[in-house]
């Protein structure tokens, strides 16, 4: 069996000892170790790869995004070398919402919800599963790559992202729940303080906006415009 391990710990040297006794198992045939070139632990403390001898298995080291903050990484390089290396099991060191999982995933994105239909029903009903299930919409990358930066964003939001490509929506709600939360905290935002004159820019393909009823019984004249973009690409 042929196993290729991805894990930002194997920085350090004492934790790559745990590789040597994998590889001498009889089942292994060959153990490929990815790790970067360093990484940062939440507290500050930078951990730089310290050198040692691979006994029984290979080690390459990529570069990855994100430093795995909140348990999201990415690995640019991964899937040139799952296709050089061609492995049996793939094993992530990290939990299960791993952006590695995301790439290559695809989402439906539905108006199920029937929003901007009415201005009188700004909060129409929740509906149920069966509901997503039978909705039929646009399919996007989870993870997009940015056509001008290069980087890679979530392309998922909870108004219109009903469910992965060949789950239910009970089968995609907890991954979903977790990246629409992830979305939502509060260090990724910006609030504007409207008032007369305010002009306001904001790029779709990689943020949210939220309008904030505060001006219940007032009126606000708003003119939107919309600039003409391209279907979202997959990252990686």
């Amino acid at each position: 069996m042929r196993v290729l391990m991805a894990s930002k710990i194997l920085v350090v040297a004492a934790y790559r000892r745990k590789l040597e006794e994998l590889a001498a198992e009889p089942d292994i045939e060959e153990l490929l170790a990815v790790t970067p070139p360093a990484w940062q632990e939440p507290g500050g403390r930078k951990l730089v790869f310290e050198s040692a001898a691979c006994n029984g298995y290979e080690l390459r080291i990529e570069p990855i995004r994100f430093n795995g903050s909140f348990h999201l990484f990415h690995w640019p390089g991964l899937g040139r070398l799952i296709a050089e290396f061609k492995p049996d099991l793939v094993h992530m060191d990290e939990e299960a919402y791993n952006l590695a999982t995301l790439l290559g995933m695809r989402a439906v994105h539905a108006n199920v919800r029937n929003l901007g239909l009415s201005y009188d029903q700004t909060a129409p009903p929740e509906p149920g599963p069966d509901a997503y299930d039978a909705a039929e919409g646009s399919l996007h990358p989870v993870v997009a790559e940015h056509p001008e930066s290069g980087r890679p964003v979530l392309y998922v939001n909870s108004e219109y992202t009903a469910r992965f490509e060949g789950w239910t929506r009970r089968e995609s709600l907890g991954l979903l729940s977790y990246l629409f939360g992830h979305g939502q905290r509060p260090e990724f935002g910006v609030r504007l303080r409207w008032r007369p004159g305010t002009i306001a820019f904001w790029d779709n393909r990689q943020v949210w906006h939220l309008a904030v009823n505060d001006y219940q019984g007032m009126r606000r004249v708003m003119s939107r415009s919309m600039i003409k973009g391209s279907p979202p690409i997959p990252a990686g």
